[in-house]
């Protein structure tokens, strides 16, 4: 995998709409170790058939906030900071607070949908500036772009063929000189990749994370706007 997939794929993981947060200090009892299986979607070991779940521990700090893993994964409500892994490496707590808006989650269906058209135009838009300044001769077209950026958004990020996406691109390019569009200079799936890999970094937000006392800021959590 190259450098900038390898970067597309770690600003993917800690996107999205679908957050998946890490999930740490939970553990069952069980009679055969082995019969227990990690789910690395939920990131916490599930119990065997038979056995229940505990109820997720959640903490009070002295300022009165609940910190804990994120409610509705376990079917109950989101404390006010909730656990995840900051791109530092370290565990701490996002504000939910934070994180709902860094998400759209307080916005209504309406809103967060015009927002969310905002920015894939805004990615369409640079993508479309960043491709164009590669290729002699021609330049793709908004809609070409924005049609890019569609594909990149389906399916699980591993398995996007650039390649494909890049051959198709072809005939979304229009000549802007009278010799003509060199072929030769068209955009290669590696190069779809990093730009489209510096477009998630442009319109990723940041958003702090703290301690369990809601104050000491430990790191960050990358929410990709894509």
């Amino acid at each position: 995998m190259s450098k900038t997939a390898s970067f597309k794929l770690t600003a993917a993981i800690f996107a999205a709409c679908t957050l998946v947060l890490v999930l740490v200090g939970t553990t069952f009892n069980t009679a055969d170790a082995d019969a227990v299986r990690q789910d690395p979607r939920l990131g916490y070991t599930p119990p065997v058939e038979g056995q229940t779940a505990p109820a997720p521990e959640i903490g009070v700090n002295e300022n009165g906030q609940t910190f804990g893993i994120r409610g509705d994964l376990l079917g109950s409500e989101d404390p006010d900071l909730i656990l995840v892994a900051a791109t530092n490496g370290k565990t701490g707590y996002v504000l939910k607070t934070e994180l709902d808006e860094a998400t759209r989650a307080n916005l209504s269906p309406e809103e967060a949908f015009a927002l969310q058209e905002t920015y894939e135009a805004f990615a369409a838009d640079m993508l479309r500036t960043s491709l164009s300044e590669e290729v002699a001769g021609g330049e793709l077209s908004l809609v070409g772009a924005a049609e890019i950026i569609q594909k990149l958004q389906v399916g699980d990020t591993p398995e996007i063929d650039y390649e494909s996406i890049a051959e198709e691109a072809v005939d979304d390019y229009v000549p802007t000189a009278r010799s003509g569009i060199d072929r030769s200079t068209l955009p290669s799936g590696d190069m779809i990749e990093e730009k489209y890999a510096e477009i998630v970094a442009q319109t990723t937000v940041f958003i702090p994370v703290y301690e369990s006392d809601g104050d000491t800021v430990i790191g960050e959590y990358p929410v990709t706007q894509l």
